[in-house]
């Protein structure tokens, strides 16, 4: 018998993490071990892509990131297809002490970013993070708050991939992920 574990309707993926561990007919292993524990899926020194990929879409992510941001930390997530390289991506990147809201073209080049303040409710708590991508226009949320916003960009036309990349030896935790 088939077990179905994620609702598609069109371009529609929701993970619910404490319904379904790590499943990994939905999520790639790129590197490192993914596990399920306590109902998240954990990501320690790991990354995780979907196979589905998606344009032009809403990205929520219930992420708890056990630390703010620190020299060494490299953690990255939102839209991107790892065989592209940087081309298109759209994501969240905490590259040592920052946090930066991050667009690429269909060349690969940064074309927008905005370096976001980290706020101490974010640390170790199940947060929001969220992505919303039009034609021409993106925006970043973290809690509901908008934190970035980057109108009149010429967003990349190929889907992207849902990808979670905890660089670090500590728990990056999902508690779900929510994409159309």
């Amino acid at each position: 018998m088939l077990d179905v574990n994620v609702q598609r309707s069109g371009d529609i993926l929701e993970y619910d993490a404490k319904l379904w561990g790590y499943d990994n007919t939905i999520w790639n292993t790129i590197s490192g071990t993914p596990s399920a524990t306590g109902g998240k899926v954990r990501l320690n020194a790991a990354v995780i892509a979907t196979y589905q990929a998606l344009r032009n879409c809403i990205l929520q992510m219930a992420l708890n990131i056990p630390v703010a941001p620190t020299a060494g930390d490299v953690r990255v997530f939102g839209l991107y297809s790892p065989t592209l390289g940087n081309k298109g991506k759209i994501v969240f990147d905490i590259t040592d002490t920052a946090l930066t809201a991050k667009v690429y073209d269909e060349d690969g080049v940064v074309i927008d970013s905005k370096t976001i303040d980290w706020d101490s409710d974010w640390t170790a708590a199940e947060t929001l993070f969220e992505i919303v991508v039009s034609e021409r226009n993106v925006m970043f949320k973290i809690a509901g708050g908008i934190v970035a916003r980057f109108d009149d960009v010429e967003v990349a036309k190929f889907p992207l991939n849902i990808y979670i990349n905890n660089g670090n030896s500590d728990n990056l935790d999902i508690g779900a992920v929510k994409a159309w």
